[in-house]
């Protein structure tokens, strides 16, 4: 049922408009996701699963993943933080960021769709990200 919810919440969002602040890009990086402990350099919870952005702004990123669950503990749901080391042409950059939703893909794509908001990001880490998102635009 909660998929059924989200997915007529995206459709929701594509019919009336999205109220989303920063520009997003459609760009396919290479990645791996690690769920962490609570704060950002927290011990990992899981071994790296590899995956790939679908999209990706100056505060969150949709992953592409082909499961949800590693083991027994769920990459999504509240409290959860995720390690995303980022696969960028100027060297891996790894950013915590904070799962707000997923959704199953539709055929014939396999996996989810897990959208997630970035935690505060220092001035570095920032700076390399604006650097890459300005040469996508």
């Amino acid at each position: 049922m909660p998929e059924l919810v989200r997915s007529i919440a995206g459709r929701l969002r594509a019919l009336v408009g999205n109220r989303r602040y920063a520009r997003r890009y459609r760009v396919r990086a290479e990645a791996t996701v690690t769920l962490v402990g609570p704060k950002p350099g927290a011990a990992a919870l899981t071994p790296p699963l590899a995956c790939h952005t679908c999209d990706i702004s100056k505060t969150g990123v949709s992953l592409v993943v082909p499961a949800v669950r590693v083991g027994e503990r769920y990459l999504t749901g509240e409290g959860r933080l995720l390690r995303v080391a980022l696969e960028l042409p100027a060297g891996a950059l790894v950013l915590y960021a904070a799962p707000v939703r997923y959704e199953r893909l539709e055929e014939p794509d396999t996996g989810y769709v897990i959208g997630a908001h970035f935690t505060p990001l220092s001035d570095a880490d920032r700076e390399r990200l604006e650097a890459f998102l300005g040469t996508l635009a």
